[in-house]
Parts: C-alpha cells; sequence; structure tokens
C-alpha cells in the first residue's frame, strides 16, 4: 500500500488506521472516527484531497493541531451532524484552493483564518446555519482586503444573516 494515492473508506469503525504516506486523496463516510483521528490524518505529508463524508467523524469540536494539511487542496465537511465547533490556525491549510461545507446543521462558524489563507479561490456552504453565513462573509471580506478578487463563495439554503 505504501505507493497506493487514492482511497475511500467505508464503514470502517476501528481506530489506528495506519494510512500510506503517499496517499493525495482520502475519503470518508460512516466511519464515525474521533476527530483526534482526523488530526492523525492531517499528518500525511502529500494529501491533497480529504472529503469527511455522512457521519465519518463524531464529536462536537475538531481542534486542529499546528502544522497540519500542509499540502491539503481541497477539503469537503458534508453531513457531519453534532459538528459544532471548528478551530484552526492560519498555519493550517497553506495550500487550500477549495472548501466545501454542507449539511452541518450544528456548525457555529468557519475558522476565520481561512481569510488569511492566499490560494484560497472557493468557498461552498450549503444547508449550513445563518451564524456561519456571517463568519463566511467575514472571511469574504478579509480576503478582498488582501486583495484576492477570485474568491468565489456560492451559499444555498442557509440561514439569512
Amino acid at each position: 500500500l505504501s505507493q497506493l494515492e487514492s482511497l475511500t473508506l467505508r464503514f470502517l469503525y476501528g481506530y489506528g488506521f495506519k494510512f500510506p504516506l503517499n496517499l493525495k486523496k482520502l475519503t470518508l463516510f460512516y466511519n464515525k472516527q474521533p476527530w483526534s483521528e482526523i488530526s492523525t490524518i492531517g499528518k500525511l505529508p502529500k494529501l491533497e484531497v480529504l472529503k469527511l463524508l455522512d457521519d465519518s467523524v463524531v464529536g462536537e469540536e475538531w481542534e486542529m493541531k499546528e502544522g497540519e494539511f500542509p499540502s491539503l487542496r481541497v477539503l469537503n465537511l458534508s453531513n457531519l451532524f453534532k459538528f459544532r465547533r471548528w478551530t484552526a490556525s492560519s498555519d493550517n491549510f497553506p495550500r487550500l484552493e477549495k472548501l466545501v461545507v454542507e449539511w452541518c446543521p450544528d456548525l457555529e462558524e468557519v475558522p476565520s483564518c481561512l481569510g488569511e489563507c492566499p490560494t484560497l479561490e472557493m468557498i461552498e456552504v450549503k444547508w449550513c446555519d445563518e451564524s456561519v453565513v456571517r463568519s463566511m462573509r467575514q472571511i469574504q471580506q478579509e480576503q478582498m482586503d488582501m486583495g484576492n478578487d477570485v474568491l468565489e463563495i456560492i451559499m444555498e439554503y442557509c440561514g439569512h444573516a
């Protein structure tokens, strides 16, 4: 598995799975991993695309650690219930280009540090709370203040702020 670059896991409930270091794309469905396990995934040096879908993680808070996800370009968080708080810093996403947050009804906000991400091109938010919409508008303003006029923000079926 050392040469494996793309992996999709469904219904794998065990913890401590060792992911190949060359992994570039990882998709998880219904895995019910704790957020701390996702931090372990964040240490994969070549990971470019991470999709956490349909209860792939459980818990209320994702507290990212310094230096995680050094190569991540695309992050998709979808159908994650009871996920409320997401804490990150500006060094967590040095290469992030696209963020999708879809049907995370309990999420309070998207980390404001995304406003400092120089590579960000698109944020897509669907079926999220009004507070998420407010945080998205703040990020959009910070990006505009930095001179990033290419950032596209798509908000559908969200609360109105």
